[in-house]
């Protein structure tokens, strides 16, 4: 069985136009190890709507949109860099509201 340090990120949505992030690392054996991130995030729709044809483009533009914040981009980073100290892969869990 291999293992794996998951960040769940999860995404819910607040109204309308706004939506909350909450992120979490989990290492083997279930300790999260990284305490929750949360934060607004604010997706550019109409801008995602235009670049739909163009993956890389689309790809750059929802990591910009959720990473583009400095605690988000911070608790990605750190996640990355305890999972390394492990020797773990990093895998990432998406949870959609």
């Amino acid at each position: 069985m291999h293992a794996f340090a998951d960040l769940q990120i999860d995404i819910t949505r607040l109204d309308q136009d706004n939506y909350h992030v909450e992120m979490q690392l989990r290492l083997p054996g279930g300790a999260a190890s990284v305490g929750s991130q949360r934060s607004r995030v604010d997706f550019d729709f109409e801008r995602l709507q235009a670049l739909f044809r163009d993956p890389e483009s689309y790809g750059r533009a929802l990591t910009q949109a959720l990473f583009g914040n400095p605690d988000n981009r911070d608790s990605l980073l750190q996640s990355r860099r305890l999972a390394a100290e492990d020797g773990l892969p990093l895998r990432l869990l998406l949870q959609l509201d």
